[in-house]
C-alpha cells in the first residue's frame, strides 16, 4: 500500500499550470531533433538547465542511460527522478529493437521526470504524486516550451 499525504495529493491536484509563461523555445526542438545520444544528452541538459534557472530552483543532475529501457508486464518505465538527490534517468534505447526511443516519448518522459523536481521545489510537495493536477502542469508545460 502506498502512503502520501492527503494535503500533498489535494495541493498537487489543484494546481494545474506551471508558474511561468513566456519560454524560448530553441532548447525544447533542439532536444526533439536530436540525431544521436550525444546530442540528446546535451541538449537535455541545456533544456533543464534553462528550466531550472528560470523557476530559479536548484539545478538538477541529469543522466542518459545509453541501454533499454526496463519493461514488465504492468508498465513501461522510461526514467526516473531521484527524491533528495535532484537526480533524473532516462532509458535512451527501446526494450526491443534497443533504437532510440521516439523524440516525442523521450520529451513526455523528460518534462514528467523535471515536474517532479518542480513539486518538490517550487510548490514545495513533500512528494509528488500522478495526480490529475501533476500531468496537467506536465501538459501546460510542454505546451508553453513548443510555442
Amino acid at each position: 500500500m502506498i502512503m502520501y499525504d492527503k494535503k500533498d495529493y489535494d495541493k498537487s491536484n489543484k494546481i494545474t499550470s506551471v508558474k511561468l509563461s513566456k519560454f524560448k523555445s530553441d532548447n525544447y526542438l533542439s532536444v526533439l531533433n536530436a540525431k544521436n545520444s550525444s546530442e540528446r544528452y546535451e541538449a537535455s541538459v541545456k533544456l533543464l538547465d534553462y528550466l531550472c534557472d528560470k523557476f530559479k530552483i536548484e539545478r538538477i543532475s541529469f543522466s542518459l542511460l545509453d541501454k533499454p529501457r526496463k519493461c514488465n508486464s504492468r508498465s513501461q518505465i522510461y526514467g526516473f527522478y531521484v527524491v533528495g538527490r535532484n537526480q533524473i534517468k532516462i532509458y535512451n534505447k527501446t526494450a526491443k529493437t534497443l533504437k532510440m526511443i521516439a523524440p516525442k516519448t523521450y520529451m513526455e518522459t523528460l518534462l514528467h521526470e523535471f515536474i517532479h523536481h518542480y513539486d518538490m521545489k517550487v510548490i514545495k510537495l513533500t512528494t509528488s504524486l500522478h495526480t490529475g493536477g501533476f500531468y496537467k502542469r506536465i501538459t501546460d508545460l510542454n505546451d508553453k516550451l513548443k510555442n
